[in-house]
């Protein structure tokens, strides 16, 4: 295009491509000036900073001191041991900060907090930054550290045991955690006017995985045996690298556009003009939501089921979650079972055999195919057996939620349908939902609905040696927690051969010698014939069950074992090294996005300045910017 043409364009301008004209270089202006105006480092220049730290005698707080002094910044940094706190001091300043202080006393106390305040206000002239990087820890658990002692079988008191002594030092040690943890992180925060909900103060933490260094000498119930753990961080890295992050995976929220549950297998588009609208209405999230997930430098998933679905859903990152399955605090189930008297409702313990199904009541938890289930093994048993079984399903209601009215709704209709009788017991549910009309006594009630049970309610099902099976009825179910609570409580358990739930549950049928359960495809039939199995143990394979059930519980969904997962992935990151200080250019994306609609405009108006071919180019080659990683 010449320079004559280009003059006609602009002589023909009318006032309003006028304006349009200037308004879009505006617009890339203000666009480029946004994304980094508030960026911290333009608000307060890394070499001016007024930074305090918090704990910095040694360890991650003097590692994180002498990284901003490194950056030329003002370094305070506040502490107990007065020899480590000076020294500390002049290795700041040796490392580059052109003013450090060292503030000597215990961030618990509000006049040695209020006396860093003054200084920092008078030698900095305010502050900045503001580093906690002091707590406490207890090297062993509260009531063992106090000499504790249970309970004799009878339910009577060990002689003498606990002392008073041991009270004391029990008291004494959950008291000095609480100052070091909360009180004086709580102190701090106040004493320099530090809030949460305000809008220009940002908080973040850095929770990571053991440290090396002398934090474990001082426990507060004593030194620990183990100074210096095997696999312990090293403060340095810890102090660098804090932008590495560990991604824990869920299913993509992208997957909620078709309104299908998430499998596997290829994801068919939406038939529906609604399901095509939602669709749409997300893609700028969808797409923001695969490019930040595949940022994470670690990416752990809940099952090998999530990941594959991750994996088909987000086909631009490459890496696969590595599993780090949930875990359970199984202790909590080796108690023995409520007394009857906290259940608030004799509907519960009747003593009869139970199947046992726990879900919320929506309609994708399938709870249908537990009744449908249990009323073709009633057609069977009905002349085969004199005692009768029951079928309890709980789980939580709310009587806002229509899928949850609707669901109950549609169960009820499966009873009447196979002339099951049934009971409601609604707990504190308002308002409760209507009862049957006719009520049958309690000994003949074939299921029993229980909205929103109590965590009274739900241990005494799960440990009665009445229940005989738990019933896992979701299909492609992310993980299923039911699954491992049955197995933790010894119960067989007959679940569905889709999702979490293969890889928790190890099939009977498959491995006589280590199955726990009964996968079996979500048909009724199949069901009652896996119920009639289990109905059909004897007292020495149910117990063989169990104590299988249990150990796999305890060796793969414990709390110990997540955190070892948890803490093998801090590792791995914290191995990767430092990360740059701009993963993504969001700047360059966005002035990106903002040239291609003002060169559209242009070329809508018949103007094309650059040219087709180098307008693309210009772009392609901002947009590549904008998506390159930091070295």
């Amino acid at each position: 295009m010449d320079d004559s043409n280009i003059q006609t364009q602009f002589a023909n301008l009318s006032a309003t491509d006028w304006l349009g004209f200037f308004a879009f270089p505006l617009i890339v202006a203000y666009v480029a000036w946004s994304t980094t105006a508030f960026y911290r480092p333009n608000v307060i220049p890394v070499n001016s900073e007024r930074v305090l730290i918090v704990g910095a005698s040694s360890g991650v707080g003097r590692a994180i001191a002498l990284k901003y002094a490194k950056r030329g910044a003002q370094v305070a940094v506040m502490g107990r041991r007065k020899q480590l706190l000076d020294k500390v001091r002049q290795e700041c300043q040796a490392a580059g900060s052109p003013k450090a202080l060292a503030v000597v006393g215990d961030f618990t106390d509000v006049d040695a907090v209020l006396n860093a305040r003054k200084l920092a206000e008078k030698e900095f002239g305010g502050l900045d930054t503001l580093v906690v990087a002091a707590g406490a820890m207890a090297g062993k658990p509260l009531l063992t550290g106090a000499a504790n002692t249970p309970r004799e079988p009878d339910g009577s008191f060990a002689s003498g045991k606990p002392t008073k002594a041991n009270i004391q030092k029990a008291k004494d040690v959950a008291t000095a955690a609480m100052n070091a943890n909360y009180l004086g992180p709580l102190n701090t925060a106040v004493t320099f006017s530090l809030a949460i909900e305000h809008p220009k103060i940002r908080f973040s933490h850095v929770l990571p995985a053991t440290i090396e260094g002398d934090f474990r000498k001082s426990a507060v119930d004593g030194p620990a045996a183990e100074e210096s753990p095997k696999k312990a961080l090293k403060v340095d890295s810890v102090a660098e690298t804090c932008k590495r992050v560990v991604f824990y995976v869920h299913f993509p929220d992208k997957l909620l556009a078709t309104g299908k549950e998430a499998t596997v297998v290829d994801h068919s588009a939406p038939k529906s003009l609604k399901g095509l609208l939602k669709l749409l209405y997300r893609l700028p999230a969808d797409w923001i939501e695969e490019k930040t997930t595949g940022y994470g430098d670690v990416l752990l998933a809940n099952s090998r089921f999530t990941a594959q679905v991750f994996k088909r859903s987000f086909r631009s990152i490459t890496r696969s979650p590595e599993v780090v399955y949930p875990g359970i605090n199984l202790d909590a189930y080796d108690a023995p079972a409520p007394s009857l008297d906290t259940l608030e409702s004799p509907l519960i313990g009747l003593g009869r055999k139970t199947l046992l199904s726990l879900n919320r009541f929506e309609r994708k938890k399938n709870t249908a195919l537990a009744i449908e289930a249990f009323a073709e093994l009633k057609r069977r048993q009905k002349s085969a057996s004199s005692e009768t079984v029951r079928l309890v399903i709980g789980g939580g209601y709310d009587p806002r939620v229509r899928d949850n009215i609707d669901t109950l709704q549609h169960l009820i209709s499966i009873c009447n349908q196979h002339s099951l009788s049934y009971d409601i017991l609604p707990n504190q549910t308002s308002p409760p939902p209507p009862r049957p009309t006719s009520l049958p006594s309690p000994e003949s009630v074939d299921i029993l609905f229980i909205l929103n049970f109590t965590t009274a309610q739900r241990q005494y099902l799960l440990r009665s040696p009445t229940t005989i099976c738990l019933l896992y009825t979701p299909g492609n179910e992310h993980f299923g927690i039911g699954p491992v609570e049955g197995m933790a409580c010894g119960l067989p358990v007959v679940a569905c051969t889709t999702g979490g739930p293969t890889e928790s549950l190890v099939d009977i049928s498959a491995n006589q010698s280590e199955g726990v359960a009964w996968l079996r495809d979500p048909e009724p039939l199949l069901w009652a014939n896996a119920l009639q199995e289990v109905l059909a143990l004897s007292s020495s394979d149910r117990e063989a069950l169990a104590v299988r059930a249990k150990k796999r519980a305890r060796d793969l969904f414990s709390m110990e074992q997540m955190a070892r997962g948890f803490e093998a992935a801090l590792y791995r990151a914290m191995d990767m090294g430092v990360v740059g200080d701009s993963p993504i250019r969001i700047k360059n994306l966005r002035m990106a996005m903002a040239l291609l609609v003002m060169i559209l405009w242009l070329r809508m108006n018949g103007m094309d300045l650059l040219g087709g071919p180098a307008a693309l180019i210009l772009i392609l080659m901002v947009a590549m910017m904008s998506l390159r990683r930091s070295p």
